[in-house]
């Protein structure tokens, strides 16, 4: 997977946190177990169905979307990222805060320093006066202003509780779940991606899933 594709994925998606939920019950106990999201991409208006049927098997192949499997694991994250036509693998190092991401069987990883200023700066985040049900559950929205747009993210808080500040990950991150005290039911970049939560589960993790192995060659991606 080219390292370029991860970055609207480590915008809104590098992280870390130490609590959450169990059984979809709010608990003090850190959250061990797996979210996945779904990404879409809408259909630009002047290509015909066609054309767009073509460009998404280009890119995502048969599957026509991309999976992201985020675990998560007393305060250790780590993600796997099926394209379609390549597996992905992300985790973050607390210990020195950074970001390793690569394709599985490369020899090369990138990594992002999450120390560093971002040059995606976000400008206000505004509480919407609206709420909708996606997948079944009722949201509440915020918008997000930055410096190269906005994304709208949809939340409910009383599903996954994420404490104050205990969420270690992209800037972006850290400022809109300290917002929402969660993680968002999805994420959308008007007119270019949708993000959907579409599943989430309570469970023992091993250990071997937020190992990072050895690689020939590292390359330093800018900080968002």
């Amino acid at each position: 997977m080219n390292p370029k594709y991860y970055l609207i994925f480590l915008v809104l998606f590098g992280c870390s946190i130490t609590k959450n939920t169990k059984d979809n019950k709010q608990e003090t106990n850190s959250f061990e177990g797996y979210v996945t999201y779904k990404f879409i991409t809408p259909k630009p208006d002047k290509i015909s169905d066609e054309e767009w049927k073509l460009k998404l098997k280009e890119i995502t192949g048969e599957q026509g979307f991309v999976l992201q499997k985020n675990y998560y694991k007393s305060g250790q994250f780590a993600a796997e990222i099926n394209s379609g036509l390549a597996i992905g693998k992300q985790i973050y190092n607390a210990k020195d805060s950074l970001h390793y991401a690569w394709q599985l069987e490369s020899d090369t990883v990138t990594v992002q320093d999450y120390n560093k200023e971002s040059f995606i700066k976000i400008k206000e985040i505004i509480e919407l006066d609206t709420i909708a049900t996606i997948n079944k559950i009722d949201c509440k929205a915020i918008r997000v202003n930055m410096t190269i747009g906005h994304v709208l993210i949809w939340y409910n808080s009383n599903l996954i509780h994420i404490e104050e500040d205990t969420y270690k990950g992209t800037l972006f991150g850290r400022k809109t779940i300290n917002k929402i005290k969660t993680l968002p039911i999805r994420s959308e970049i008007p007119g270019l991606l949708i993000i959907d939560m579409i599943e989430f589960k309570s469970q023992e993790l091993d250990s071997t899933i937020f190992e990072i192995p050895e690689f020939k060659v590292v390359e330093e991606m800018p900080s968002f």
